[in-house]
């Protein structure tokens, strides 16, 4: 019956997996008849998402019920790639995806061709000595990587027959599976998207209003992980996962049923695959069973957010909303150590003179950031910071999780951390 809990409920999970198919030859659509749905064992379950996975098992768990997930991914595309030519070409913002793919293939099939059969070949000795690497020394540089093993050519070359084109996975591997029957989407991308930030919550919001007509159901909700934090040992600091943020919590705040789970305190130093998928799956899992269930209190699920920013002479005063008996500061999140060699090189940056709250910071008309003094004033729901910074005297912009990469110290009483912010 609904409501009934049990310690583990992956014996009600079930799993369908979409083969990765590029193309829609032959080969393909064998591919796609053999598919199967899959009942839980210890010989599938490896081969399982493990995000959606801890997601379902905690939905069947809390509501008793079944629940089924379609896997439908190719890790490292962008959003343009699960989308149709119509919608992509809908915005001009989007069209610079289209200018991508010309910049990258000419037309010549049987160039493009060769280039593949070349790739396919350096890639299948490449790929087992980079793996075999990392196993032996999970924390090397990826600079020091491709020294060893030579250049990494991955994604290869883009054309016709490559899954990293514009709209290609939308019609061999979406379009496949609509228009089944479902409760909802949860979604974890972002990352490959940084190339262009800037048109990141036009290319959400359109891709979200297509795969809802494709599925025939304009109200399914879409429930989505905001990017945590991450940089490479030997990436410079960059802002770019920070404008990916801003744009998620755009969609977030102005696409119904759009409901975004904040994991800024959950991204690991020196690895893009984030080895917290538990905590990752099971904040998308208290959303729906929050949003789209309704069988948790929305405030309970959600962290701190912004509510105002007020420019007060030389400072900026910053309030916070879903921050009910205040806010958790200098918590120390799983990834707050600072690795060895990275402060001597950029992360003083992110340095804040007030010590331990870190991340927070503030800009001028010019929009030039620089670290905020943070000033923590009043208690519980009222609780405030003031930002400033020596001199700086008319402050117009304050931000937090501006970066690709930061400790995250501030949190909200329920444990989950605050949102990133620029206003």
């Amino acid at each position: 019956a609904p409501g009934t809990q049990t310690t583990c409920a992956l014996d009600k999970v079930r799993f369908y997996a979409v083969p990765e198919v590029s193309v829609l030859d032959e080969e393909g659509v064998n591919l796609h008849k053999s598919a199967k749905w899959q009942v839980c064992s210890k010989e599938v379950l490896p081969q399982w998402t493990a995000v959606a996975t801890f997601f379902a098992e905690k939905v069947a768990r809390e509501t008793g019920v079944c629940v089924g997930i379609i896997d439908c991914n190719w890790g490292g595309t962008s959003a343009s790639a699960w989308m149709d030519e119509e919608t992509l070409k809908s915005s001009s913002a989007t069209t610079v995806y289209f200018d991508d793919y010309r910049e990258k293939y000419d037309g010549d099939y049987e160039k493009y061709l060769r280039e593949l059969a070349d790739y396919n070949a350096y890639s299948a000795e490449w790929e087992p000595k980079k793996d075999a690497l990392y196993k032996e020394r999970p924390d090397i540089g990826w600079n020091e990587v491709e020294e060893l093993l030579g250049p990494c050519r991955w994604p290869g070359p883009i054309g016709p027959k490559s899954p990293f084109r514009p709209c290609g996975l939308y019609s061999t591997m979406l379009c496949t599976c609509a228009p089944y029957s479902l409760r909802g989407f949860i979604y974890y991308q972002g990352e490959s998207d940084d190339i262009h930030p800037q048109v990141y919550d036009t290319l959400l919001t359109n891709m979200i209003g297509l795969w809802r007509k494709t599925f025939m159901d304009l109200d399914l909700p879409f429930v989505f992980v905001q990017l945590p934090t991450f940089v490479n040992r030997d990436d410079p600091d960059l802002t770019t996962w920070g404008s990916i943020r801003k744009c998620q919590e755009n969609v977030a705040r102005t696409v119904k049923n759009a409901y975004m789970a904040v994991t800024l305190d959950l991204g690991t130093y020196n690895n893009i695959h984030p080895p917290k998928k538990k905590g990752v799956g099971e904040r998308l899992a208290d959303l729906a069973l929050s949003c789209v269930y309704g069988l948790k209190d929305e405030a309970s699920v959600t962290g701190p957010f912004v509510k105002d920013a007020v420019k007060t002479g030389d400072s900026i005063v910053i309030s916070f909303k879903n921050a009910p008996f205040g806010l958790d500061i200098g918590a120390i999140a799983e990834n707050y150590d600072i690795p060895e060699g990275y402060a001597d090189r950029f992360y003083d940056a992110l340095e804040c003179p007030a010590g331990f709250i870190r991340g927070f910071e503030i800009a001028g008309s010019d929009g030039v950031f620089c670290p905020a003094d943070v000033k923590v004033v009043g208690t519980g729901e009222d609780q405030r910071f003031v930002l400033s910074a020596p001199g700086l005297d008319a402050p117009c912009h304050a931000a937090y999780g501006r970066h690709n990469w930061q400790v995250t110290t501030v949190f909200g009483k329920n444990g989950l951390p605050l949102a990133p912010f620029t206003v």
